[in-house]
């Protein structure tokens, strides 16, 4: 996220000793020699509402109920799905279905995040 300009302050980080932490993340990103050194770690909607602000790009989660008939007694369940509008207007949507509100809006971020790299690096090969 800093290679896209990412820079907002945050209240979550990962810190080199932390035990549920791949340590492979401060290879690419910190000075390993030094060990107290801080990733940030922003939450999923700081970097929505920064896609949003920055990158003209809303995520739109949507909820619907589906009907579950694999068992009996038959239950309702949540259906979550996203869209992306973009700046111009246009918009995309996987039109794949997500248990929860939050795995949608990942996998909305993750998109958005891989799209905008891969433009910058696309940009990047013109120069």
């Amino acid at each position: 996220m800093k290679r896209l300009g990412f820079d907002w302050p945050c209240r979550a980080y990962y810190w080199y000793f932390s035990k549920i932490l791949d340590k492979s993340l401060f290879d690419d990103h910190v000075n390993t020699s030094d060990r107290n050194s801080f990733l940030t770690a922003p939450e999923l909607h700081v970097i929505a509402r920064w896609l949003r602000e920055t990158k003209c790009m809303d995520i739109m989660i949507s909820m619907y109920r589906k009907l579950d008939r694999s068992e009996k007694p038959y239950k309702v369940v949540r259906i979550y799905e996203y869209t992306i509008i973009y700046e111009d207007g246009d918009t995309s949507n996987d039109m794949q279905d997500w248990d929860s509100y939050e795995a949608a809006l990942s996998d909305a971020v993750s998109y958005c995040l891989n799209y905008l790299d891969e433009l910058r690096k696309k940009k990047e090969e013109k120069e």
